[in-house]
């Protein structure tokens, strides 16, 4: 490249002139097929030759002319060599500064960078909002950041006191139902709360009479079957209960009014008496004996002076009564 072109590419300020003293006479035969000059012919000197100015009034652009294509500009590298940096160059000045590159999506809950190989902006999730208590919730909010919320415990169960402990978490500790009653199945329904359920005291028995006290708890005791009636065997069956056999043959005589006559004793169809006899009288006692063992005896019975009654009419039916203690007698004379 010839000193002149060389010129012409570096120009973008002042145009040049330059005068040459070859004839012309006109412009157009002053043309040197040069883009970078304007020519005139003036036609006393010849033609003149003028640079053109590819100034472009950019500071940040390096301006050049090629004679073959005219004015070209090429833009000013601002480079720090710093992928995360905006490159920045000022058109006024044609001076370079380099900004730090600002990566947010404006969201607490991610932490944000530049990565320097690529120059992209990271927006990576915080991993942990982590404050280690069990009795808190932890979240990230993008606007606020981690927040601990307290947790609720409430596991809706009434049977359940409910509390938390910051090492462990939410504690549900059972509620005691016991009514200290022995006769109640003592649970707690999570809605209704403690139930006392009557524990069932039945033994399918039914010779026993069932039932629960607080003192005792489940009780079964046998019934008494007795009818107070000599002359029926008493016995309980545990499916109907109560049976009362007729003895054979056996009757009761009530025809005694006497209240201290116990017409209780029977043999076959007769029961015995003695009328106005006390139980408690050791010599009528004695006689009953008497008479049980002789059986047919045809004197008439004596009385202690302890009796109400010291001696019986003749022509009257004598019958004899002892206690339960002492067996059964038979009909033993009329008098």
């Amino acid at each position: 490249m010839n000193g002149f072109l060389k010129s012409q590419l570096e120009n973008k300020t002042n145009a040049t002139t330059t005068t040459t003293t070859r004839y012309c006479n006109n412009d157009e035969s002053c043309n040197d097929e040069n883009l970078c000059t304007n020519e005139m012919c003036d036609p006393v000197i010849g033609c003149i030759y003028e640079n053109i100015s590819c100034d472009d009034d950019n500071g940040c652009t390096k301006d050049f002319c090629d004679p073959l294509t005219g004015c070209f500009h090429k833009r000013v590298v601002c480079d720090d060599n710093d992928k995360c940096t905006d490159n920045i160059c000022n058109p006024e000045t044609g001076t370079c500064s380099f900004r730090r590159r600002i990566c947010t999506d404006n969201n607490d809950c991610t932490m944000d960078w530049c990565n320097q190989l690529t120059g992209e902006c990271v927006y990576q999730p915080v991993l942990v909002c982590e404050d280690y208590n069990s009795c808190t919730i932890d979240v990230c909010n993008e606007y606020k950041g981690c927040q601990f919320f307290n947790r609720t415990c409430d596991d809706r169960c009434v049977c359940t006191i409910d509390t938390c402990k910051n090492s462990t978490g939410c504690i549900h500790t059972p509620i005691s139902c016991d009514d200290n009653n022995d006769c109640t199945i003592d649970n707690c329904d999570c809605k209704l709360g403690c139930i006392h359920k009557e524990l069932p005291v039945d033994d399918f028995n039914n010779c026993t009479f069932d039932q629960c006290s607080h003192e005792e708890g489940i009780t079964h005791t046998p019934i008494s079957c007795d009818d107070n009636n000599d002359c029926t065997t008493d016995s309980c069956d545990i499916s109907i209960g109560c049976i009362h056999d007729q003895i054979p043959d056996c009757t009761i005589n009530t025809s005694s009014n006497n209240s201290q006559n116990n017409p209780k004793d029977c043999i076959g169809e007769n029961c015995i008496n003695i009328p106005f006899c006390s139980i408690k009288d050791k010599k009528c006692l004695e006689l009953v004996e008497e008479i049980k063992k002789n059986q047919t005896s045809q004197f008439p019975p004596t009385f202690s002076s302890s009796s109400s009654h010291s001696q019986i009419s003749k022509n009257k039916e004598i019958i004899i009564i002892s206690t339960l203690f002492l067996g059964t007698l038979t009909l033993i004379s009329k008098f």
